[in-house]
């Protein structure tokens, strides 16, 4: 649908910039619209599963501090910065490390979207370890390639499981 939607000449993204007068895109084709296009479309992916998230986490907070907050003279503004986020930052970390875990391991959207192209403007890790491993048969450096990912998933999954244990305090 993606493809469909981004199209240069036939989407109906061009054809909606259109009716305001606005330039085509090459949203997929262009060298400097792609990743842009490529992020954007993942954003839109994975906004509903960060919101479930952070819904979740917001429901959880205790209510004692902000009721206290706003007896103590705070307005709205001043109890979300100095109440409110400190206490959703261990879920909004765990939100951020999940996304960013999830977005080191993006391949089938580029594989679908721009084939990594054009050129390798949409060329990430898990697309090259592919492309090296079935396009030029390059099999020791998609495993290579491959085991250094792991090794920072690793990594960024260790920080998470330490946050989700301490409730924060990396």
């Amino acid at each position: 649908i993606w493809r469909l939607l981004l199209h240069a000449d036939l989407g109906a993204v061009n054809w909606a910039l259109g009716l305001f007068g606005l330039p085509r895109q090459e949203w997929l084709s262009g060298q400097a619209t792609a990743m842009p296009t490529i992020v954007g479309v993942d954003v839109w992916h994975e906004t509903s599963l960060m919101i479930v998230i952070i819904l979740a986490g917001l429901t959880a907070l205790p209510r004692d501090p902000i009721e206290a907050a706003a007896v103590d003279g705070a307005n709205r503004w001043q109890a979300l910065w100095t109440v409110t986020l400190p206490l959703l930052m261990p879920v909004l970390l765990v939100a951020v490390l999940i996304r960013m875990i999830a977005a080191m391991k993006t391949y089938v959207l580029i594989y679908i979207l721009t084939r990594g192209g054009p050129g390798s403007a949409t060329e990430t890790i898990s697309y090259s370890i592919w492309k090296n491993a079935f396009t030029t048969l390059d099999m020791g450096r998609s495993a290579a390639a491959s085991f250094l990912l792991l090794v920072v998933i690793l990594a960024l999954t260790v920080v998470l499981v330490r946050v989700m244990r301490t409730g924060g305090d990396a």
